[in-house]
């Protein structure tokens, strides 16, 4: 989902890169919902916790993947200057992400994954 929104930022000149780039970039937020999911197994002490999806699961679920946003954009624009935004607001979309990625891919493949 993230991967197709971001295809439409790219310069034709150099799209075999840019497609390389969003691939790895895609495939670390798949794997930051996995790590979340797992860490919020851990806090609620239950590995099926998606099945059950309410408020009480939702919350940490959204304030870990808030804070990991957060902190990744601070260690990478702040700290180490590995990229910037043209606007600031702009910086806030991450954090927005991952508010919505890691909720909806649990709502949506939890069919898949907790089918009995």
């Amino acid at each position: 989902m993230i991967f197709f929104s971001e295809l439409g930022m790219g310069s034709l000149a150099d799209y075999g890169n840019f497609l390389k780039i969003h691939w790895i970039v895609s495939l670390k937020d798949a794997a930051m919902v996995v790590v979340l999911y797992i860490v919020v197994a851990l806090i609620n002490r239950n590995w099926h916790w998606g099945r059950y999806f309410n408020k009480r699961r939702l919350i940490p679920l959204l304030f870990l993947g808030a804070v990991w946003a957060i902190g990744i954009e601070y260690y990478h624009v702040i700290l180490n200057h590995d990229w910037g935004y043209k606007y600031d607001w702009v910086g806030l979309l991450p954090v927005l992400q991952m508010l919505i990625l890691p909720a909806s891919a649990i709502l949506l493949s939890r069919r898949i994954l907790f089918s009995n």
